[in-house]
């Protein structure tokens, strides 16, 4: 939380307060959306195939997804550092992990 989710939430906070609503939806459009289909399909392939080879029983699947949530969709911090790159250093220490993961 303190780590990675936390910052994440208030750049965005920040920046869409900046921005306002059709300025968000504009710097989204322009910069993190163009990666977000890409890696969210990505994403889902291997989270459901860790589902299938992990969950005995279909009861084990929403345990397995779980797990898995900030594992394969933190992945999606590609999209997001796009649409913050060059706009501050709130962010420096998550842009680093990223390129080094």
């Amino acid at each position: 939380e303190e780590v990675r989710t936390r910052p994440w939430a208030e750049e965005r906070r920040r920046m869409y307060d900046e921005l306002g609503p059709a300025g968000w939806s504009a710097l989204w459009s322009a910069t993190g959306a163009q990666l977000w289909e890409t890696t969210a399909a990505l994403a889902e392939r291997i989270r459901s195939g860790v589902v299938a080879d992990l969950a005995a029983r279909p009861e084990d699947e929403g345990a397995v997804r779980l797990v898995l949530l900030d594992a394969v969709l933190g992945q999606h911090d590609a999209a997001w550092l796009a649409a913050f790159d060059g706009r501050g250093d709130r962010l420096t220490g998550l842009a680093e992990v990223a390129r080094n993961a």
